[in-house]
């Protein structure tokens, strides 16, 4: 794919603010506790009749619908991450676990019912206002809706995983060590001493880079490998500028966006 195929600059940019935020935004066991709760009570306040048609009775009520798909899809998508997990290497898992999340991160940010997303907070007032934006009484959206809880459940146990909590799905893989690191905190001549090889066991070269990549936002990232291919300062060889850069500077935290959007933009 070429560059003049990537996302709208208001797409990527809801994609950015999701991949950013991703640990918080996606961590919903406190969001479903309050749903469960919220389901319970409005069943306790509810007359008992062998003939109640729940659907029917809160077809309109988009609080209590939000509740119960969240709670009942959740988990659903546990098969496919089993597979992702037992299928890779330990020491390539963290990594791949994290481009997961990121990849379905970006086709989640592309449904139009999770353009509000980035207002979730993990109380029991942002789902109830959040779920005003699904149009769960739309018949020719069914499977939109569908489509967002699935990805909601994916994501968010690809995010419980990578903060620690993949025992509560029987998984034996512990990643807290390495998802907390920062670029501010990882050593830095470590990190120029993986990217030497990129640069031509330039040194200098490397530091400016790193320099130059601060504050600056993806696209200014790729564009700026772009010039220093042609420059001849990054090597063109092999997968040098693709999936090698790419993964170092991604672990680095220094490129958010998935290894799809760089490939997109390195040309």
């Amino acid at each position: 794919m070429t560059a003049q195929q990537d996302f709208s600059p208001a797409m990527q940019q809801r994609i950015d603010r999701l991949l950013k935020d991703a640990d918080r935004l996606f961590s919903l066991g406190g969001v479903r506790e309050h749903c469960q709760k919220a389901l319970l009570l409005s069943h306790e306040n509810m007359l008992p009749s062998p003939f109640s048609d729940w659907g029917a009775l809160h077809s309109n009520d988009s609080e209590y619908l939000f509740a119960w798909h969240l709670t009942m899809s959740y988990r659903s998508t546990m098969d496919e991450i089993i597979q992702l997990v037992n299928g890779s290497m330990s020491e390539f898992l963290f990594s791949e676990v994290r481009e997961e999340r990121d990849r379905r991160i970006e086709e989640f940010a592309r449904l139009k019912i999770a353009s509000r997303w980035y207002q979730m907070k993990d109380d029991d007032v942002a789902w109830r206002v959040f779920s005003r934006n699904i149009p769960f009484n739309q018949s020719g959206r069914v499977g939109e809706v569908n489509e967002f809880f699935g990805q909601i459940d994916r994501i968010s146990i690809l995010t419980d995983i990578l903060t620690g909590h993949a025992k509560e799905y029987g998984l034996e893989v512990d990643f807290t060590e390495l998802q907390q690191e920062t670029p501010e905190g990882q050593d830095n001549a470590d990190l120029v001493e993986r990217l030497k090889a990129i640069f031509y066991n330039n040194d200098e070269n490397v530091r400016l880079f790193l320099k130059e990549i601060t504050g600056m936002s993806p696209n200014d990232i790729t564009d700026l490998v772009n010039r220093w291919v042609q420059e001849k300062r990054i090597s063109d060889y092999g997968s040098s500028r693709k999936g090698d850069l790419w993964k170092i500077l991604h672990d680095a935290k220094l490129y958010p966006r998935t290894i799809q959007n760089w490939n997109r933009r390195v040309q």
